[in-house]
């Protein structure tokens, strides 16, 4: 059986926690260099962040917050005052990468029983579910424009990438196969896919391009995750344990093949998002023993050209 990618998160996260207080008893770390700012923007939140994804216009990011039960928040950056859009016992999750498009954010939420894809306005808070019925469908991304939703299912048996209207017509198959594709996340001209797949018997970032075919970025022994865009369209972004961790950061340049290394962290970073700016990633991580969401000045031979306004 098939677990949620929040549950797979959040047991990691855990994992990653005990490891750093075996490590403030005395185990040995080791040394690497970061970017140049580094800071926590829920440390006085009272419950765990997940998955953040920026506002279009950088000042606001979307997250999961919770413990039992998961509630799409959103954080002001600049005050970092919080406020969650529900707390109704329902697991409505947010992904990193572009889950906000306009004042629409696009989640999935088991509320009406199975795991469905939704829309909410920041502004109103009214609710569209937009892929009803019984298959099991998560990780909401937009299309560039707003008119198309990302996601993956297994309608089809097994959990392949599907795209929807945001009205919930024209549903259209993007993978096939009995593997698991997930984390998927739309490049900014729209014609692009990265994501996460088991289908070479690894986790591995692939892209799924305008033709259909399918090219795989990081065919190695490790486990990658969570991949998502720069915002000109250069990099690829995801979490990996191949610093010998639970999960840190990394850049890859698409047409070069380049692999820069963006966190050291003896516990968990992940679910990165890059700014609208181009300077900066949001990420999840358990730094202050907590799952945070945390904000990482990048080098200036990574920053990306700013996003194009929708």
């Amino acid at each position: 059986m098939k677990e949620h990618p929040l549950v797979r998160r959040i047991l990691r996260g855990c994992m990653a926690i005990m490891l750093g207080v075996l490590i403030a008893w005395g185990c040995a770390a080791p040394a690497a260099q970061e970017g140049r700012i580094l800071r926590n923007l829920t440390r006085d939140y009272y419950v765990s962040a997940f998955s953040p994804s920026w506002s279009p216009d950088g000042t606001q990011i979307a997250f999961t917050s919770g413990e039992q039960y998961s509630d799409p928040a959103i954080l002001d950056v600049a005050s970092g005052d919080v406020r969650t859009l529900c707390a109704d016992g329902f697991d409505d999750v947010v992904v990193n990468g572009r889950a906000w498009v306009g004042d629409t954010i696009a989640f999935s939420s088991d509320r009406e029983g199975s795991d469905d894809i939704w829309t909410v306005s920041t502004e109103s808070t009214d609710w569209t579910r937009v892929t009803p019925g019984p298959a099991r469908e998560w990780g909401a991304s937009w299309y560039p424009g707003g008119k198309r939703i990302l996601f993956q299912s297994d309608r089809s048996g097994a959990f392949n990438l599907w795209s929807v209207n945001a009205d919930g017509t024209h549903l259209e198959q993007l993978t096939e196969g009995d593997f698991e594709d997930g984390d998927a996340c739309v490049s900014p001209d729209g014609r692009t896919i990265v994501f996460k797949s088991n289908r070479s018997g690894n986790w591995d970032i692939w892209l799924r391009h305008e033709d259909g075919t399918l090219t795989n970025l990081t065919n190695d022994p490790y486990e990658d995750h969570n991949p998502s865009w720069s915002p000109d369209g250069r990099y690829v972004v995801f979490d990996s344990n191949r610093a010998d961790t639970d999960g840190t950061l990394w850049a890859l340049e698409v047409a070069g093949g380049e692999l820069t290394q963006l966190t050291a962290n003896l516990g968990y970073d992940g679910a990165p998002s890059w700014s609208p700016d181009g300077r900066w990633l949001a990420f999840e991580s358990d730094r202050d023993n907590q799952m945070d969401i945390w904000l990482l000045e990048l080098p200036p031979e990574l920053i990306a050209a700013p996003a194009t306004p929708e």
